[in-house]
Order: structure tokens, then C-alpha cells, then sequence
């Protein structure tokens, strides 16, 4: 299971449902109205010896669409549709491959 659902609460007078992703070391919830984030926090380690952490909390306002919003802004941008090439990793050495993780409440399985 790739989340966790941990209930209702309110922030900022907004209700939302928390879901936390928890790794080696870190912490990470995100709280969300339906598919509108409201809050995430997240605990990082400082360094791989444990103790001192990093402390990051985001809150979001709320998010709105409107006709005001010319509807081109919503559509992908063509420099999507290819990869960019690799970040050089030194002189003559070939790019690292690294693995990508999704964490999203719609993801829980």
C-alpha cells in the first residue's frame, strides 16, 4: 500500500482528508479536498545518521476554475510530448537511471 487514509480534519476551517506516505526516515501527509490539496507536510533527515530533520508544511489556497482562465493555459505544452535529454553525470559518463514514485490519495493500492 503506497498511502495510508488517516481520517478527517480542518485546516483553516477547510475540511480535508489526510493521507500520509511514510518512507525510511521521512514523513509525508498530504490533506486534501476531494482533489484539492489543502495541506502537506513533510519530514525529511537532515543526513543517514538520524536526528536533526527538515520540517516543511505547505498550505495551499483554495483553487478555482473559472471561464476567466483562458482554457490554452489548462492544455499541455508541446516540449511534453519528448524527453529532455539527460543532466551530464562527468565527463564521458553515461546518465544514472533513477526511479520515480507517485504518491497521490488516488493511487492507494
Amino acid at each position: 500500500q503506497l498511502s495510508v487514509y488517516g481520517g478527517q480534519r480542518l485546516v483553516a476551517g477547510r475540511p480535508c482528508a489526510i493521507w500520509t506516505l511514510r518512507l525510511k526516515g521521512s514523513h509525508i501527509s498530504l490533506c486534501s479536498e476531494g482533489n484539492n490539496p489543502v495541506e502537506l507536510n513533510v519530514t525529511l533527515p537532515r543526513n543517514n545518521s538520524g536526528g536533526d530533520v527538515y520540517n516543511f508544511t505547505y498550505h495551499f489556497g483554495t483553487l478555482s476554475t473559472s471561464d476567466e482562465v483562458p482554457q490554452y493555459l489548462f492544455q499541455k505544452h508541446e516540449i511534453c510530448d519528448s524527453i529532455a535529454p539527460a543532466c551530464e553525470n562527468g565527463r564521458g559518463v553515461a546518465p544514472v537511471p533513477l526511479d520515480a514514485y507517485i504518491f497521490h490519495p488516488g493511487m492507494s493500492y
